[in-house]
């Protein structure tokens, strides 16, 4: 019977890799950020500056600001449909419907 070759292989996932703790930050944003002769009016300059900062050690961070737009238009939603809803069932009748159908 034959022997089996069992090597020990590793999966290298992409975000199992060690961080070296520098951060990567892109060629072209870093040109345009050190160029002296750009002119001051130059409007690509904070967009390379933004994807810079979202760049951290090779990982892609644009999504996080996004997640934040969303999240905070649902707090605000849900907090204005509370505010809602406690007055409906506080100064309509809706509130004591309500606490009779739930009461037995």
């Amino acid at each position: 019977m034959a022997k089996k070759n069992k090597s020990n292989k590793k999966h290298r996932f992409k975000y199992a890799e060690p961080t070296t703790g520098v951060s990567q930050v892109p060629a072209v944003a870093t040109v345009t950020a050190s160029s002296s002769d750009a002119p001051a009016g130059n409007s690509a300059t904070p967009k390379a500056a933004a994807a810079a900062v979202s760049t951290v050690a090779g990982r892609d961070f644009s999504y996080v600001s996004t997640d934040l737009r969303r999240l905070s238009v649902l707090a605000v939603g849900l907090v204005a449909l509370e505010l809602v809803l406690w007055y409906l069932f506080t100064h309509t009748g809706i509130g004591d419907a309500v606490f009779n159908l739930i009461h037995v």
